[in-house]
């Protein structure tokens, strides 16, 4: 009894209509929903975002011409030791007996509790169905599916793009017809909470969805002042959809904001490159799992790649023997040190030349891959700084090209700097070979730029 007084006195602190009203609200909301289902849907024209450079990258990258060092008086550089963590297994007790659907997702078995009730047969996709579809899904018992998926992403702290991979895994297992997939991964998204739509285009299903920021390449449409993006990378130039939403639904975010957990299948990659003439190795690990999901990952925003997190096991043993290399150096030479990892030890080529289509990688990603760009080398490096040496790191974006800029304690007056709400950052290239902080590709020394952060 008590523990129910606390539930109602919580929720009428949350929530500051009474609990009927709240459920009527819902209710009406839910009405208006399938309202929109039932009429008919708009047709809408589609756009697509070309790729963040308006002009094609280089395809060679110049070298940069040595000169005599100059005393360097910068302080001794403070290190963070990176801290190892251990890789935990994940297990998730369903408490529900019966039917389940078992696959193999990030290199674990999954086993996502399922009723065949909602394996729901439908063989003309227009509105008239897709609304008939939803509404005998509301009847079928799907909510312990939801449930398992909703422990399942928070316990491997799984990115929402890889939370839209799980779903649509489960419902590839449930059915053959790609059009019953994408319906089946449409309802069980929204049921998760994301603001997502079907379309309908030549009578193929499209799954949109909202996102917190742009993707690239990718057909959108516009709706109330929102974008909705074809994630699973359909093309077409109309399609139709209806306009209103339930209410209190997220917009998608690709960010890998934590570290995702449990990933056991990793692989040795080892590293060389030369400072001053001494070659160093680092080893380091990549996961092909994990390389896997990203492999289709619509072009998001930079900011998104800026601000994930590496997987754990990645990113200890990198920034492990850096650490050694970088013990006792100067606050100069320490960048300068990780400036050359990065434009040493992989190969450029551009992503057309290498994809066929642009395509910006996650660190771990440019560790597994031959050849990198220079988007790709900037995330690395800044990703680096920013652990490493705690310095404030900023992305630096040409027309057709990407670079980076540290806030340093040493300042060089005859070196490459911008200045930046007040501060001042060093120039730092990570794709312009055996430069140094303090200097900018001879290209871009003058060239007009935007500050991403």
């Amino acid at each position: 009894m008590k523990i129910s007084l606390f539930i109602l006195f919580a929720f009428s602190f949350i929530y500051p209509q009474s609990f009927d009203d709240y459920l009527k609200e819902q209710q009406q909301d839910f009405n208006s929903y399938k309202t929109a289902l039932d009429k008919e849907w708009k047709q809408y024209k589609s756009f697509i975002n070309d790729s963040p450079y308006k002009v094609k990258k280089p395809k060679k990258i110049p070298k940069a011409k040595k000169k005599a060092p100059k005393k360097d008086i910068s302080k001794k550089a403070k290190i963070s030791k990176p801290i190892k963590k251990r890789i935990e297994k994940i297990k998730i007790d369903t408490l529900i007996l019966g039917t389940s659907i078992d696959f193999s997702f990030l290199n674990s078995k999954v086993n996502i509790p399922y009723d065949k009730s909602i394996k729901k047969s439908i063989s003309i996709f227009n509105n008239k169905s897709i609304s008939k579809y939803h509404k005998s899904m509301q009847k079928a018992k799907y909510k312990m599916s939801i449930d398992y998926i909703k422990k399942y992403k928070k316990a491997r702290r799984l990115s929402d793009w890889m939370a839209v991979l799980l779903v649509s895994e489960f419902s590839e297992n449930i059915h053959k017809n790609k059009n019953k997939q994408k319906l089946l991964t449409w309802f069980l998204l929204l049921e998760l909470g994301y603001d997502v739509k079907v379309a309908i285009a030549n009578n193929a299903i499209v799954l949109l969805a909202n996102m917190k920021h742009s993707l690239y390449s990718t057909l959108f449409l516009k709706i109330n002042n929102k974008n909705y993006y074809a994630i699973f990378g359909d093309k077409a130039k109309k399609l139709k959809t209806y306009s209103s939403n339930m209410k209190n639904l997220n917009a998608m975010d690709f960010t890998s904001k934590r570290a995702v957990l449990g990933i056991n299948d990793h692989k040795k990659k080892k590293l060389s490159f030369k400072y001053k003439n001494k070659p160093y190795n680092i080893n380091t690990f990549y996961s092909p799992s994990l390389i896997k999901t990203y492999k289709d990952m619509p072009q998001s925003d930079y900011i998104s790649y800026f601000n994930s997190l590496m997987d754990n096991k990645t990113e200890y043993n990198m920034l492990n023997d850096l650490s050694k290399i970088l013990k006792n150096k100067s606050e100069i030479e320490a960048i300068n040190i990780l400036l050359r990892f990065v434009q040493k030890s992989f190969k450029y080529k551009t992503d057309d030349d290498n994809f066929g289509y642009e395509k910006v990688l996650f660190p771990e990603e440019t560790i597994y891959y031959k050849y990198s760009d220079c988007e790709d080398r900037s995330l690395l490096f800044a990703y680096l700084t920013r652990k490493l040496l705690k310095k404030d790191v900023i992305l630096l974006k040409y027309s057709d090209h990407l670079a980076t800029a540290v806030r340093l304690d040493t300042r060089n007056s005859n070196g490459d700097s911008i200045r930046y709400n007040g501060k001042v950052y060093a120039i730092a290239d990570p794709t312009y070979i055996n430069a140094n902080v303090f200097m900018a590709m001879p290209k871009y020394k003058n060239a007009s730029y935007k500050v991403i952060k």
